[in-house]
């Protein structure tokens, strides 16, 4: 996989997303999803992209300096954001994850502490505790927090959120696969059936080599 980093104004909508170019200059970018290996400049793994940011911070994009420490605390900020986006070279390892493994992973939590529910980059579900989470943009996708005590982890959990949780992963999932950013998921819109989510997975995964 390659990362690219793209910057975009928030409020303004992603008509205007600019791509990170080799030069350190930024230049528009007509489909974040594609990239350019011979201008782009292209990370192998999210926390190098993730560094790069730091290390250049405050940044620079068409002479508009921005912080992103200090945006971190204006969230109301009308300056460039920053987003991470994976290009995928390769088809993930395991594309479709079953209800039966998410029931194991949700079975094998431990409910003593908050945890993240997440895909990771090959398609395989993990259950992360909340204070081993760098990054909201580490994994593909995120579910919402499972608080310590709430029931929804561990053995004597009822699993009643199993149906819903597992539909709302695999709405998060495609939309990852269609556009290579991270998706933070609260909930199921039901707008496509279980069956309709994989066919639509496995079509996206199907194009990649």
């Amino acid at each position: 996989m390659l990362f690219s980093i793209n910057a975009y104004k928030f409020m303004l909508g992603l008509e205007n997303t600019y791509r990170l170019k080799k030069d350190n200059t930024w230049e528009k970018q007509t489909d974040f999803k594609k990239y350019d290996p011979v201008t782009d400049k292209l990370f192998h793994h999210f926390y190098e992209a993730k560094k790069w940011l730091h290390i250049n911070n405050p940044i620079s994009v068409h002479g508009e300096i921005v912080d992103i420490n200090k945006k971190m605390k204006d969230l109301l900020s009308d300056e460039y954001e920053f987003e991470i986006i994976v290009h995928r070279i390769r088809k993930p390892l395991h594309p479709i994850f079953t209800k039966e493994e998410l029931k194991n992973v949700l079975l094998d939590g431990d409910d003593r502490q908050s945890n993240y529910l997440v895909v990771d980059y090959d398609g395989y579900l993990k259950l992360i505790p909340d204070f081993a989470l760098q990054d909201f943009q580490e994994y593909p996708v995120r579910f919402e927090l499972f608080v310590a005590g709430g029931g929804y982890v561990g053995p004597k959990s009822s699993l009643n959120h199993l149906d819903r949780t597992y539909h709302s992963l695999l709405e998060g999932w495609e939309l990852h696969l269609q556009s290579g950013r991270s998706i933070y998921q609260e909930y199921a819109t039901l707008k496509k059936s279980e069956e309709e989510l994989k066919k639509g997975i496995m079509e996206i995964v199907n194009q990649l080599k």
